[in-house]
């Protein structure tokens, strides 16, 4: 990242002041090397030089977190971002969904919408897609319909990729009676 510094430093020689989008790049390197000083050194001199962090700033973070496994961490950050700011997304806790389902952590992904909810979020039709493959991924394709039918029953909005995932799965098993009598 010392090539990274050196870019900065050079645009300053040029005349030029790094902004957030540069900070945010200077984050997400140190973030995906899992150099979490870095990445705190570099929020620090964006304070310093009166740069507020934005989304796209604490995104790249929790992205790297979750990337390496740090769920705690991750979760602790969505927590600042609701008491002191910028306000989570639905790509925030899209972020979070994401990395739990894929790890086959579902009741961090039930948590982690019973939290979106309670910021006033809906999830969107792309997250739930998420579940549904990740469910079938992890073998629960019994869960991953259970989701898709209370999905119908609340009136979600729905993708034919939703049932795609699913007559996949359940067609890998040969389980062609199942997708039939759906």
């Amino acid at each position: 990242m010392a090539e990274a510094q050196h870019v900065v430093d050079l645009l300053r020689e040029a005349g030029m002041a790094p902004d957030k989008w540069t900070y945010t790049s200077l984050v997400k390197g140190f973030g995906r090397l899992a150099d979490w000083v870095g990445v705190r050194l570099a929020l620090q001199e964006m304070e310093r030089e009166g740069i507020q962090p934005n989304r796209a700033t604490f995104h790249v973070i929790l992205a790297d977190l979750m990337l390496h496994n740090q769920n705690d961490e991750a979760e602790i950050l969505v927590g600042f971002m609701v008491t002191h700011g910028p306000r989570p997304s639905t790509r925030t806790f899209s972020i979070l969904l994401h990395h739990h389902s894929e790890s086959g952590h579902f009741e961090r992904a039930k948590q982690v919408l019973e939290l979106m909810r309670s910021q006033g979020l809906e999830p969107d039709a792309g997250m739930f897609h998420q579940l549904i493959m990740n469910y079938c991924r992890h073998n629960q394709p019994k869960k991953a319909e259970q989701l898709l039918r209370a999905m119908i029953e609340d009136g979600r909005e729905l993708l034919p990729g939703h049932f795609d995932t699913l007559i996949d799965h359940w067609s890998k098993l040969g389980r062609w009676r199942r997708v039939r009598g759906w």
